[in-house]
C-alpha cells in the first residue's frame, strides 16, 4: 500500500468518524422525539415534573454539545411552575468530561423565575419540591461557565412571617468563572417591596 493511499484511508477514516460525531450523534439521540420519555425518566428517577419545549440539540466544531429550547420549567402537581427558563441555550465542551470536570462554554437565557416558598416547618422549598443538600458528593465539578441572562426573578412566599419577597433583575453577567480562580460578574438588581434598585459589578479572586 502507497504512502499516499495511506493518507488518503486516514482522512477518509477521520472524516467520517467526525460525521459521526457532527451528524450522527444528534440523529441518534433524535431530542425533539424523545423529549416525553426524558420528562418520563426525570419525572422516575428525581421526582421533579419537568415541562422542555421544542428542543434541539447539535454538536460543536470542537467537541461540544448545544443544547436550546423555547422554554425549560419545574411543574407542580397543578402545572404552576416553581422554576423556569426562558430560551435557555447552553454549550457544554466535551473532553474535559474525561477528567470529570464540567466546562460550560456558555449559558444564556432569556429570563429565569424562581418560586420559593418557606412553608410554617421551616422547610425551604422550590415550589412544592423540598431543597435539600446532595447526600453524596458529587462526581463532577464546574471548571469553568460564561453566562448571561437578560432578566430573572426570585421570588419568596415567607409564610412563617406571612410576606412575599420579589427581587427582579434586569441583566445578570458572568464572564469568566473559574474553579479557585477568578470570577468576573455585574447585575442590576431591584427588590420588592422597597422596589430599590442596585447595580453591581464585581471581581473575586
Amino acid at each position: 500500500m502507497s504512502r499516499n493511499l495511506k493518507v488518503l484511508i486516514t482522512l477518509f477514516s477521520m472524516t467520517a468518524l467526525y460525521g459521526v460525531y457532527y451528524w450522527g450523534i444528534p440523529a441518534i439521540i433524535d431530542l425533539p422525539n424523545n423529549i416525553d420519555l426524558i420528562e418520563q425518566a426525570v419525572l422516575k428517577k428525581s421526582g421533579y415534573k419537568i415541562s422542555i419545549q421544542n428542543p434541539s440539540l447539535k454538536m460543536g466544531l470542537i467537541p461540544a454539545i448545544k443544547i436550546k429550547a423555547d422554554d425549560f420549567a419545574i411543574l407542580n402537581d397543578d402545572n404552576s411552575k416553581a422554576f423556569d427558563i426562558e430560551k435557555p441555550y447552553i454549550s457544554i465542551r466535551l473532553l474535559p468530561l474525561i477528567f470529570k470536570e464540567i466546562d460550560i462554554h456558555d449559558f444564556s437565557a432569556e429570563n429565569i423565575q424562581t418560586n420559593l416558598v418557606f412553608d410554617k416547618d421551616n422547610k425551604l422549598k422550590l415550589g412544592q419540591y423540598v431543597i435539600e443538600l446532595p447526600k453524596e458528593k458529587a462526581t463532577l465539578k464546574l471548571s469553568h461557565a460564561r453566562i448571561h441572562l437578560n432578566s430573572y426573578e426570585i421570588n419568596l412566599n415567607d409564610k412563617v412571617q406571612t410576606k412575599k419577597i420579589s427581587m427582579n433583575g434586569q441583566y445578570l453577567t458572568i464572564d469568566n468563572f473559574e474553579n479557585n480562580n477568578i470570577l468576573i460578574f455585574q447585575l442590576l438588581q431591584k427588590f420588592k417591596p422597597a422596589r430599590k434598585k442596585l447595580l453591581l459589578s464585581l471581581i473575586l479572586i
